[in-house]
């Protein structure tokens, strides 16, 4: 039982740090394609649409997918468009954010389609729910995962009709946000998919309490252990 609570322990932990390529975890779907950007392209000059048109950082699957990025108004993100850690930067105005996917699989009539998005935390690290739309679709299922280290993470679900293209969009909350990582995944199935949304991150003082409970487990075998 000692064994099993450890291990649950373990499991509660910010994972960020056990994939180092990635933003985003606790992800349980099948997908049939998958593209992940979490270093945008660096620009100094002023762009009416700032688009990061290289491949994502990580991608595999069926299809192909762009990130593109502007400020609310005007449509316009003064220089620099990246800050130093690689996340796109709105300066002064808000941001609006689109993920175009392409060439998706439709052999089969539905289509789960999961967005993971990250923000640097120093920043303005919220986004406007009721702008966040996939083909103008509200998510079926929305987490915000809250704050671990220096980033904040949202997850958002889409059930819909098969479609061989999706576009996600999302706006900021306020002025001086940096995007840092994008996740989109999709999963072509028969049947509707329901994927296992990611839940909130646990807060460091609830870590800090369990971390505690097991020390005193731990004693109180060693103690058993002894008599």
């Amino acid at each position: 039982m000692i064994r099993r609570f450890a291990l649950a322990l373990i499991a509660c932990l910010p994972l960020s740090a056990a994939h180092a390529n990635t933003f985003f975890t606790n992800q349980a779907i099948p997908a049939t394609g998958s593209f992940e950007w979490d270093n945008f392209i660096v620009t100094t000059n002023a762009v009416s649409d700032y688009s990061a048109l290289h491949a994502p950082n990580l991608s595999s699957g069926v299809g192909a997918a762009t990130v593109k990025g502007g400020v609310v108004p005007p449509p316009t993100f003064a220089p620099p468009a990246q800050v130093a850690t690689g996340s796109l930067y709105t300066g002064s105005s808000k941001g609006r954010f689109t993920t175009a996917l392409s060439s998706a699989l439709t052999i089969e009539a539905n289509t789960t389609v999961v967005a993971q998005i990250a923000f640097e935390s120093a920043g303005n690290n919220s986004i406007v729910n009721s702008t966040l739309l996939l083909n103008g679709a509200a998510p079926v299922e929305f987490v915000d995962r809250g704050i671990a280290g220096d980033f904040h993470y949202y997850w958002a679900e889409w059930q819909l009709p098969a479609a061989a293209a999706y576009t996600a969009l999302f706006d900021t909350a306020a002025n001086h946000s940096a995007l840092a990582g994008v996740q989109l995944d999709y999963y072509n199935a028969a049947t509707t998919f329901n994927a296992v949304a990611a839940g909130p991150i646990p807060e460091p003082a609830a870590l800090t309490v369990a971390a505690i409970g097991l020390l005193g487990v731990t004693a109180l075998r060693r103690r058993l252990a002894v008599a």
